[in-house]
């Protein structure tokens, strides 16, 4: 019901003016339609694919092959951004020299403090050994994302391969993810987005992996999404949302197969998974606390804007629930955290109000719009996007790529086109995961897009919140191709 209302969404956004709005070469409804046409063509090349063989060796060629084009693509088209992922890497440059950054910054937004201390051990080791136009340790960055992009696709590559044990639905969900978002531009910028891209993938991939195995090998498996959980927690709150998803699916079938001569057994297991998040979750917080005072950054925790802010903004609505500076500064003007969230309590019932119900669920409308009517996912929306445009590195391919990558470019709106066609093709699979072969794992899948689906209605909206949840979106629409395959495979030798 969710996936469908957002496809349904799409109808209408074209006639509404909304924020951040994208432009199209093609109406919503052609788009939508071919890209319709695409699903079938390809649910009816795959339905009679059945081929199971394993062979990694063309995949890992294809990840190299694809690290070297992100790389290529990287070095002709990057630049130095503006907004929040400029402002933490030029902290970061400057931490090499001995300058200690203001503390200001990330006393307000503390999930920042993650992406400082990566920034700054990737630019450090770039000040020692770099090599790749190793200036300012940027493209350094850009060389640990193009990694990060191409494992990812790899990770993504080998859950779909053991879901379904046919690898023509892996290459599907491979070249959709290359097509749709790894060669899209994003991998250029240094942010949380991309770095963080791989972890809600890697986390379902452990618990894809550790499945029903012996406890010795689950506890392990636990320990091992436990640290994901929490670096990507500390990097992207968002991408905790996969473990929750996990830990909901568990509850679940828990439930549905309860046992009462098991229940011993079951709470035990139940107990040492939580004990083991708590001991995990403790260490790395001190851990990651010691880190960040190495800095010499002095951060006042009760400066942070928590996620009665976060809610506030969300019900803006001169910019349809997206970021406000406005509401920034009315929150940082009050210095007690506990009447700061009060006052935002305040401002969140006053909106709600003015709203009444039916001006709510417009707003709401209207936010799934911002967040899911974008295949570029706010692709230089940002402000200052492009900060600082770097020189040339050639006369042909390097201005050919900027103009197709960068939105200003005349070439821009057909790379977009594609992206749109194909997440649109997404959401129309994804709305099929309601016939899909019902799994503690599809649950927990499942279960993470709509925990995906009311943060970005809730919490502050924005597409490139998405981004880091991309491959398990990609996973859903292959199940629901899978499915549709089978349909008419079904209705094929039913014919017969």
């Amino acid at each position: 019901m969710v996936f469908t209302a957002i496809i349904l969404n799409v109808f209408v956004a074209e006639r509404v003016t909304y924020f951040a709005k994208k432009s199209f070469a093609l109406p919503e409804i052609v788009m939508l339609i071919i890209a319709a046409l695409v699903i079938i063509l390809v649910a009816f090349i795959l339905k009679s694919k059945n081929v199971t063989s394993k062979s990694n060796k063309w995949i890992n060629m294809a990840s190299v092959l694809l690290f070297l084009i992100l790389l290529y693509i990287s070095l002709s088209i990057y630049f130095i951004p503006g907004w929040d992922s400029g402002a933490v890497l030029d902290d970061a440059k400057q931490m090499i020299f001995g300058v200690i950054p203001d503390g200001d910054y990330y006393s307000m937004c503390p999930n920042q403090r993650m992406l400082l201390l990566v920034d700054y051990y990737i630019c450090r080791v770039n000040y020692y050994f770099g090599v790749l136009d190793s200036r300012d340790g940027l493209m350094m960055i850009v060389l640990v994302q193009c990694i990060l992009f191409a494992v990812t696709g790899r990770v993504l590559y080998a859950v779909i391969c053991d879901l379904f044990g046919i690898v023509y639905f892996a290459w599907t969900g491979w070249g959709l993810f290359v097509l749709m978002f790894a060669i899209s531009g994003w991998v250029v910028v240094p942010y949380t987005d991309e770095l963080g891209i791989l972890l809600p993938v890697l986390v379902f991939r452990v618990y894809q992996v550790m499945g029903e195995k012996k406890r010795a090998v689950r506890l392990v498996g636990w320990v091992a999404i436990a640290v994901l959980s929490y670096f990507g927690y500390q990097l992207k709150p968002m991408i905790l949302v996969a473990t929750i998803a996990i830990v909901i699916a568990e509850l679940l079938y828990v439930i549905k197969g309860f046992d009462k001569d098991r229940i011993k057994e079951k709470m035990i297991g139940a107990l040492s998974v939580a004990l083991i998040f708590v001991v995990i979750f403790a260490i790395s917080s001190v851990l990651f606390t010691k880190a960040f005072a190495r800095t010499g950054i002095e951060v006042d925790d009760s400066k942070g804007l928590g996620p009665m802010h976060m809610i506030m903004m969300g019900l803006n609505y001169g910019r349809d629930g997206a970021y406000l500076w406005d509401d920034v500064k009315f929150s940082k003007s009050i210095e007690d955290p506990k009447e700061r969230e009060r006052a935002e309590i305040e401002v969140i019932k006053e909106r709600m109000e003015a709203y009444g119900m039916s001006g709510f669920l417009w707003h709401l409308a209207r936010k799934a719009m911002v967040d899911f009517n974008d295949g570029s996912f706010a692709w230089g929306v940002e402000g200052n996007f492009y900060n600082v445009v770097l020189e040339e590195k050639n006369g042909k391919m390097c201005p050919r790529l900027r103009d197709l990558f960068y939105d200003t470019g005349s070439n821009y709106k057909y790379l977009l086109l594609v992206e749109q066609i194909l997440w649109l093709g997404t959401l129309a699979l994804m709305s099929l995961c309601a016939f899909i072969k019902k799994s503690k794992l599809n649950t927990a899948f499942i279960t993470s897009a709509i925990g995906m689906f009311l943060f970005v209605l809730i919490f502050e909206a924005r597409a490139r919140y998405l981004i880091v949840f991309i491959p398990v979106f990609i996973i859903i629409a292959i199940s629901g191709l899978e499915w549709l395959c089978s349909v008419m495979m079904y209705k094929s030798k039913k014919k017969i």
